[in-house]
């Protein structure tokens, strides 16, 4: 701005800070206790909306540079990516971006072969999201060989829990693996497991903002009727059309009742 404009508009416009402004109000005394409570509840939800902001931008941004983790660790009858692995690639843009995964609870039931986990997605900023991730242990994990366990109960535990960190980790930050294809551009005709898994779960969070009316739209886009059917060359228009629905959940959410 020239030096005329900034005279003519009296000068450089100063940032107003809703904070400082509600802290100056608190000081003065002839305010009765109800506003002066008022004031500090509105005080906590802008700071709240503002560490959700920043809790956004972080993800946005792990998403966008986070590289897809090629399949190169050998399974039984796959290739795949190791937690160890997945953890050392993205810990330096997890460091970056102030993230933090943090599991508070493990529970392996070895009856049902069922595991299931619940911790907090946290940002510097303060803001936390609860995660809560449960899936089916693979038969493979608690086989037997001759009638004798190739496992001990301990092993079966850390094997059940390591397999479900892996698939809740790629899809709390929403992280992609893929078949190393060696920079030839392979891609698989469908979309893999853990995509297929990101996908429900955005569905989860968007609720209402993604009736089965929607989700037939989009199945119908893809050509299919489940998850794990949906082209590769259709994951990114289908991705977009969850997010949005998240998205506008969370908006719907943030409006004062």
């Amino acid at each position: 701005m020239s030096e005329e404009m900034e005279k003519y508009n009296g000068g450089p416009v100063e940032a107003i800070d809703p904070m400082a402004i509600i802290r100056d109000v608190c000081l003065n005394d002839s305010i009765p206790v109800e506003k002066l409570t008022a004031l500090f509840d509105l005080e906590t939800r802008v700071q709240e909306r503002e560490a959700k902001k920043e809790f956004t931008r972080a993800i946005a941004k792990f998403q966008h540079e986070c590289p897809i983790i090629a399949k190169v660790d050998q399974g039984q009858n796959s290739k795949y990516a190791k937690l160890d692995r997945i953890w050392s690639t993205i810990k330096p843009l997890i460091k970056e971006c102030g993230l933090a995964l943090i599991w508070a609870s493990e529970k392996v039931d070895n009856e049902r072969h069922f595991c299931t986990l619940d911790g907090e997605l946290i940002h510097t900023s303060g803001y936390s999201k609860p995660v809560h991730f449960e899936m089916a242990i693979p038969s493979a994990i608690v086989r037997k060989s001759d009638g004798k366990a190739i496992q001990n109960e301990a092993q079966v535990i850390g094997s059940a829990i390591t397999y479900c960190e892996r698939y809740a980790t790629c899809g709390v930050f929403g992280i992609q693996t893929g078949v190393d294809d060696d920079g030839n551009g392979w891609q698989p005709d469908t979309i893999t497991q853990e995509q297929a898994e990101y996908l429900e779960a955005q569905i989860k969070l968007a609720g209402d903002q993604m009736p089965e009316s929607r989700q037939k739209k989009m199945f119908d886009y893809a050509g299919c009727k489940e998850f794990a059917d949906i082209p590769t060359a259709k994951y990114a228009d289908c991705k977009r059309t969850v997010e949005s629905a998240r998205a506008d959940k969370e908006s719907e959410e943030d409006l004062p009742v």
